[in-house]
């Protein structure tokens, strides 16, 4: 999953803090 944008740099749905 290369996505050249902010949505390529989270792991999964949740997964922040």
């Amino acid at each position: 999953m290369k996505e050249s944008g902010v949505q390529g740099c989270r792991p999964a749905p949740g997964a922040e803090g």
